[in-house]
C-alpha cells in the first residue's frame, strides 16, 4: 500500500471542468491520482484520505480501508438531486506502484454535499451546507448508509461548507468573503466519537490568511494546514498559537465571536498546483521547449504536446505525465516494463528456455511509460535547476533531439501496438530507471555510486567527467547472444543503463577477469554509446549516436561501430571503444579531450565529414575503418603516458645519451609500435620528434607531484629511473582497479 501516513490528498478543478485528485508527500511535488471528467451538473466538492483501518469488522465494516481516497459527488437534475461518495482505491499495477481506480460507494437523494473528513478515530463526516450541519456517516449491514446529525454550525459563523478535524480532534471551519480567507477553530470539549456526551462548542478566535481565499483545506501535520487559495495553487500555513484553547477564553454565551487574532502568515513551502504543476508553468513560459515535445502514435504522425488532449491516441499522455512527474519528484522509481519479463505480444510473463530471441520491440504502453518517465525527469531537472544550463537556451533542433518521442521509441507499424528503440539516436541500450541513473550521475546515493557529481560548471566539463568514469571503469563485454542476455544482465532486450553502472559478472567472459563483477559494456561500443547517450540526455545535454562504417568479409551489408556526438559542444567520438578498449589508449593520465574529435586541435566539422560518410563500396568502408584505427595511434603519440610510448619514456630514462636523444634501440622499438598500429615510418618519426619535449615535461611534472615518494639522492638519471618505476607501479594498480 502507499505510505498514506506521510501523504495527503487534495482536490481541484481545471479550467476545462475536470476534477483532479492529487496526492502530496512532504518535500515532493503533487502526483496526479485520478481525473474525473467534466459532466453536466456534476460537482466534486470534498475529499477525505483514509489514514486508518476501520475499527469494526463484519457486515457493518465501512467500505473503505487505509490508503483509500473518498470524494464527495453531487449531481443536480430536473427530477432530483443525488449525492454520494466515490472511492478511489490504490490498485497495484507493478512492483511498488499503484493506480487509483474509482468506484461509486453510495448514492442518496438529498441536498448536495459539502466537504468530507475523517476524525482521529477513523470515523467519516460530511457537510450539509444548506442545513449548516455536519453529519456523521455510519455504515450498516450490507453497506447501508446512516447519516446522523453531529454538529450544527452557529449562525454567527461565516461558513462555506469546508471543514476538517485536526489530529487532536478539534473542528476547523473555513469561511471568509472576497480575498480574505478565514480559518475558525471550535473545540468541542468532548470525545468526538459517536455516543460521547455533546457539550456546547468552544469558539476560538479565527485567523486570516492575508490576500488568500480558502477554498478547501486539509491538515498537513499536527500544526499546519494545506489550503487552496483560489488561484489553483496550494500553500501551507502554520496554526497560530492563538488557537490554543488555554490562551483563549470561550466567547460569552449569546455574544458574537471575537475576530481579533493576528493574521496567519502564508508559507510558500510547496511548489505544487492542483491545476498546474511547476513543469506546466515552465512549458507555458518557454514555448520553444513545449513545441519540441511530441509523441508519434503511428509512423509519420507526431502529435505535439499542446494537442495531446485533443487527439485520441495521445489523450491519456498528459495524465500519465503528471503521474510520472510525481514519482520522479519524490525520488521514486517509475514502474517501467524492463524490470519484468513481459512479452509485448501476449502480455504474459516469459522467463525460461523459450526466451531465445532478444526483444527489440515493446508494447505501446511500455514505450509511453519509458518516454514519459524520461520527459518528466528532464523537466524536473530544469524546474529544480539541477544543472547550470537551461533548456530554453537551446535551438529548436537541439530541443527536438532531446524531446521528440520518436527519437527514443518509434512505432513499428501503422497499428501503433508495438514500438522499437530508435537505435539511430540512442544506440543499443535502454534508459531504464531515471531515478537510479540520476543518483549515479550525481553520487547522491552511495548504494549506487560513491564519489563527486559529474555535473560541472558547464556542459563540456560535465561530458569530460562522465567520459573519465567510462575510461576508468568500463570493460568490453562478451557480446552475449540473444539467448544469453538474461543470464548476463537479467533482461530479454538491450542492456538497461543500470546494468552497466552496477558491477555484474559477465557469464560469457573469458578467464578470471570474466568471473569478477565489473562494469561491462555488454555489446562493446553499441552498449557504451547508448549508456553515454542516455545519461547525457538525463542531464538535458543534446546527444546522438554516430556510426563508423566497416566491412566484414562474407557480410551482405555494411557493419558499423557505435559512437557519440554532442552537437552543442561540438564534440564527437566515432567509436566509444576508444575510451576503454583500445590498447593504444589505456592510461589514467589520458584526458578525454585528447580523444574527442581526434584531439583538441582537430576540427569538429571535418572530423564528422571524414568518419561519418556512408561508404558506397566495401573497400571504402574498410579504408575508413583503418583510417580511424590510425587515429588512435596519433592520439596515443600525442600523450606522454600511453603504453604505446612507454618505450620512448623508458629510452629517455635509461639512455646514457642526452635526454633529448632517445637511444637508437628503444627509439626503433617505439617506431615499430607506431607502425604496427597503422602509421607509416615517416608519420611515426614525426609524431615522436614533435612530442619529445612533452615527454620530458611529463617526467618533471610527475617527479614534482610524487616528490615525497621518490629518492632525493643519486644521479639525475637514477632519479628519473625511480620516477619511471613508480609510474609503472601506479599504472599497474590502476589497471587492476579497473
Amino acid at each position: 500500500m502507499p505510505d498514506s501516513s506521510y501523504s495527503i490528498a487534495v482536490l481541484g478543478t481545471t479550467s476545462r471542468g475536470e476534477s483532479n485528485v492529487f496526492t502530496l508527500s512532504p518535500g515532493a511535488a503533487a502526483a496526479l491520482a485520478h481525473t474525473f471528467p467534466a459532466e453536466p451538473d456534476v460537482r466534486y466538492s470534498g475529499l477525505a484520505y483514509a489514514l486508518f483501518e476501520p475499527e469494526r469488522s463484519g457486515p457493518d465494516t465501512p467500505p473503505w480501508r487505509k490508503g483509500d481516497i473518498l470524494v464527495a459527488r453531487s449531481e443536480a437534475s430536473r427530477a432530483a438531486q443525488t449525492r454520494g461518495i466515490v472511492r478511489l482505491r490504490p490498485t497495484p499495477v507493478r512492483a511498488g506502484q499503484f493506480e487509483y481506480r474509482a468506484e461509486t460507494l453510495l448514492l442518496t437523494k438529498g441536498k448536495p454535499t459539502g466537504g468530507l473528513a475523517f476524525d482521529p478515530f477513523g470515523r467519516l463526516y460530511t457537510a450539509d451546507l444548506s442545513a449548516r450541519r455536519i453529519l456523521r456517516i455510519d455504515f450498516g449491514a450490507g453497506g447501508a448508509l446512516d447519516e446522523t446529525p453531529w454538529f450544527d454550525v452557529p449562525p454567527a459563523i461565516d461558513w462555506n461548507g469546508d471543514f476538517a478535524l485536526s489530529p487532536d480532534g478539534a473542528l476547523f471551519l473555513s469561511g471568509g468573503v472576497g480575498s480574505k480567507g478565514r480559518l475558525i477553530k471550535l473545540s468541542l470539549g468532548t470525545d468526538p466519537r459517536p455516543g460521547a456526551p455533546s457539550n456546547p462548542p468552544v469558539l476560538h478566535r479565527p485567523a486570516y490568511i492575508e490576500n488568500s481565499a480558502i477554498q478547501g483545506f486539509s491538515f498537513y501535520d499536527n500544526d499546519r494546514v494545506l489550503f487552496a487559495d483560489g488561484s489553483g495553487a496550494y500553500a501551507l500555513a502554520t496554526i497560530d498559537p492563538a488557537f490554543d484553547p488555554a490562551r483563549n477564553a470561550a466567547a460569552p454565551a449569546g455574544s458574537a465571536p471575537r475576530y481579533a487574532a493576528p493574521e496567519l502568515a502564508r508559507t510558500a513551502i510547496v511548489d505544487v498546483s492542483v491545476m498546474r504543476n511547476a513543469w506546466q508553468d515552465y512549458l507555458q513560459a518557454q514555448p520553444i521547449v513545449a513545441d519540441a515535445i511530441s509523441w508519434s502514435p503511428q509512423p509519420a504522425n507526431a502529435v505535439p504536446y499542446r494537442r495531446w488532449d485533443a487527439e485520441p491516441p495521445t489523450a491519456d499522455l498528459d495524465r500519465r505525465l503528471h503521474r510520472m512527474y510525481g514519482w520522479i519528484a519524490a525520488g521514486e522509481s517509475a514502474p517501467l516494463a524492463y524490470r519484468w519479463q513481459i512479452d509485448p505480444l501476449t502480455g504474459q510473463t516469459r522467463i525460461g528456455p523459450e526466451t531465445l530471441q532478444m526483444w527489440t520491440t515493446i508494447s505501446r504502453d511500455d514505450a509511453v511509460d519509458a518516454y514519459l518517465s524520461y520527459l518528466a525527469h528532464c523537466l524536473w531537472v530544469q524546474v529544480h535547476k539541477q544543472t547550470p544550463w537551461k533548456l530554453h537556451g537551446y535551438s529548436q533542433s537541439d530541443l527536438d533531439l532531446l524531446f521528440r518521442g520518436e527519437n527514443l521509441y518509434q512505432p513499428k507499424d501503422a497499428t501503433g501496438a508495438l514500438f522499437r528503440l530508435n537505435e539511430g539516436v540512442v544506440a543499443n541500450a535502454i534508459l531504464g530507471d531515471p531515478v537510479q541513473s540520476f543518483a549515479f550521475l550525481t553520487g547522491s546515493d552511495p548504494s549506487v555510486r560513491r564519489g563527486p557529481s559529474f555535473i560541472q560548471a558547464n556542459q563540456r566539463t560535465t561530458i569530460f567527467a562522465l567520459t573519465r568514469w567510462v575510461m576508468d571503469h568500463i570493460l568490453h563485454g562478451s557480446n552475449p547472444s540473444s539467448n544469453g542476455v538474461v543470464a548476463a544482465y537479467g533482461y530479454m532486450g538491450y542492456a538497461p543503463v543500470e546494468t552497466v553502472f552496477r558491477r555484474r559478472i559477465d557469464p560469457g567472459g573469458q578467464g578470471p577477469v570474466g568471473m569478477v563483477p565489473r562494469h561491462w559494456a555488454w555489446a562493446g561500443c553499441h552498449t557504451s554509446a547508448g549508456f553515454m547517450v542516455h545519461l547525457a540526455r538525463l542531464l538535458n545535454i543534446p546527444v546522438r549516436r554516430t556510426k563508423l562504417y566497416d566491412w566484414i568479409p562474407g557480410a551482405t551489408d555494411f557493419g558499423f561501430h557505435g559512437g557519440i556526438d554532442f552537437p552543442t559542444e561540438r564534440l564527437a567520438c566515432f567509436h566509444t571503444d576508444s575510451f576503454y578498449a583500445s590498447g593504444l589508449l589505456f592510461d589514467p593520465y589520458l584526458s578525454p579531450e585528447q580523444i574527442y574529435n581526434g584531439g583538441p586541435q582537430a576540427d569538429y566539422a571535418a572530423y564528422l565529414q571524414q568518419y561519418g560518410a556512408v561508404p558506397s563500396t566495401p573497400a571504402e568502408a574498410t579504408a575508413g575503418n583503418q583510417a580511424y584505427a590510425r587515429l588512435d595511434a596519433r592520439i596515443a603519440a600525442r600523450n606522454a603516458t600511453h603504453p604505446l610510448l612507454r618505450e620512448v619514456w623508458r629510452a629517455v630514462a635509461y639512455s646514457s645519451n642526452p635526454p633529448e636523444v632517445p637511444c637508437a634501440q628503444r627509439y626503433a622499438s617505439a617506431i615499430a609500435l607506431l607502425t604496427a598500429a597503422g602509421l607509416s615510418a615517416a608519420e611515426a618519426e614525426q609524431l615522436i620528434c614533435d612530442n619529445v619535449q612533452t615527454y620530458l615535461n611529463f617526467i618533471a611534472d610527475f617527479r614534482a607531484r610524487h616528490a615525497a615518494e621518490l629518492p632525493t639522492s643519486g644521479t639525475e638519471q637514477q632519479q628519473v629511473q625511480a620516477a619511471y618505476q613508480l609510474y609503472e607501479q601506479l599504472h599497474a594498480q590502476w589497471e587492476i582497479a579497473r
